[in-house]
């Protein structure tokens, strides 16, 4: 009974800071990191106090009814809270955001609210961006990106590199505690894909896992397929696609 509590108070806390959240991610979308943390800290303070001040005041009045939350300090519940709905938020808001250089020298890379990134000679940075219009700053270059929905986004600086998408089937036949063998064929269906910034709903990209988790229901005389996006060189398109 008393972990049924707890899990209770802990979800209460979560709630109420979430609907905070959900309200201040809906208003003001690129809300830096920052405020977002100090309007939090201030919200908190604010149950601490009210907290303080009704334990005190029962205290004072040597009152024989102390209500069931002011028994036990809430503080820790709150605590929780705010950090589990931090996380439930950032994942409602933001999406995917891998940002992928195909040239030979180092690129700078500054997001709104996000500290400068430095995305290394052929090489890529995963991050995350807020849905709706996001404006980026690519070697001092402005950019507006769209991002409308929770997905994977590539942005292909200068459109650099050409993509595939193709799918992965896992052979499960050494199936054992959740995991599946690790050899696997790459399907022969493939498509092609370019451009500056890229959609793509695939489980992986740019390289696919050894071994993957699955359910323990799944069945073991199938195999399990996952799509995958890998990066392809312009110079090698053509001879992938004979």
């Amino acid at each position: 009974m008393y972990r049924i509590k707890v899990v209770g108070k802990v979800l209460i806390s979560a709630f109420i800071f979430y609907g905070y959240g959900y309200f201040l991610h809906y208003f003001f979308p690129h809300i830096s990191f920052n405020v977002e943390a100090s309007l939090v800290i201030v919200l908190l303070f604010g149950f601490f106090y009210f907290i303080y001040i009704n334990k005190k005041k029962l205290i004072e009045e040597k009152s024989s009814y102390i209500p069931e939350y002011l028994k036990s300090s809430s503080f820790l519940y709150l605590i929780i809270g705010s950090i589990l709905a931090h996380f439930a938020i950032d994942d409602t808001f933001k999406t995917t955001f891998i940002i992928d250089n195909g040239k030979s020298t180092s690129v700078k890379v500054y997001l709104l609210n996000q500290d400068t990134l430095l995305v290394p000679a052929k090489g890529y940075i995963t991050t995350s961006l807020p849905l709706g219009n996001n404006e980026i700053i690519v070697n001092g270059k402005p950019k507006t990106i769209s991002t409308p929905e929770k997905s994977k986004w590539i942005f292909n600086i200068d459109s650099i590199n050409s993509y595939y998408e193709s799918s992965v089937n896992y052979s499960n036949t050494l199936f054992k505690n959740g995991k599946v063998d690790s050899s696997f064929i790459n399907s022969p269906h493939i498509k092609f894909v370019n451009g500056e910034l890229i959609r793509s709903d695939v489980d992986f990209v740019f390289e696919a896992p050894n071994t993957i988790t699955v359910d323990r229901s799944a069945p073991e005389d199938k195999a399990v397929e996952r799509k995958i996006l890998y990066r392809l060189p312009s110079n090698e398109i053509d001879s992938i696609k004979n």
